[in-house]
């Protein structure tokens, strides 16, 4: 004698059964982005940076007696001819939590790489938590990756035809990709 699930039961045994994976998920510029939610240590106010500026895609902020670096991420996703995110001067004020945060105070995503050092990337919108079913995920395909315009990603995350794409981020392409130094020259330090 076999039992027979009703179709609702069998609809619920069917998404339990799907792997999902929760993601942190935040906006820059028009696009949507994701990294897995593992990296992912705090978000906190972003207060003031160090050597930002002229060009520069890195700069330094201290949390908690911690010197973090700071990459630009929307400039290593867009590419060097883009408005960098990072502000030149430091925000006015400095909430301490998140109900005190406006829409408009910039956000600092606190990610731990691989190497087990702690990363800054500044986030000018709330980023929201998901889980995100397996079936979601769609690879990209090749054309794009040569020569699309949004670099350091993994995969696209399609959730149905009604919401925009959602990118996942290659953490270690992130953090790889380095501006174009000039060449170093030698030079006699005073002594």
């Amino acid at each position: 004698m076999s039992l027979q699930l009703s179709p609702k039961s069998q609809r619920l045994r069917a998404r339990k059964a799907e792997v999902t994976h929760q993601l942190i998920v935040f906006r820059l510029r028009q696009e949507w982005f994701a990294l897995p939610i593992h990296v992912a240590q705090k978000v906190i106010p972003l207060g003031k940076l160090y050597g930002a500026g002229n060009g520069t895609d890195v700069s330094l902020a201290l949390y908690q007696d911690r010197e973090i670096p700071v990459l630009d991420i929307q400039r290593r996703i867009f590419g060097t001819g883009s408005q960098p995110l990072l502000p030149g001067k430091a925000a006015s004020s400095h909430p301490t939590n998140h109900a005190e945060l406006s829409p408009a105070t910039p956000l600092l995503l606190l990610v731990q790489t691989s190497a087990e050092t702690t990363i800054g990337f500044p986030l000018d919108t709330q980023p929201s938590l998901r889980r995100v079913p397996e079936s979601a995920f769609v690879p990209l395909s090749p054309t794009y990756l040569a020569g699309g315009q949004v670099r350091c990603a993994k995969c696209l995350i399609v959730l149905d035809s009604e919401q925009p794409p959602i990118f996942l981020l290659n953490l270690d392409q992130l953090l790889q990709l380095q501006p174009t130094l000039p060449p170093q020259e030698n030079i006699a330090l005073p002594g």
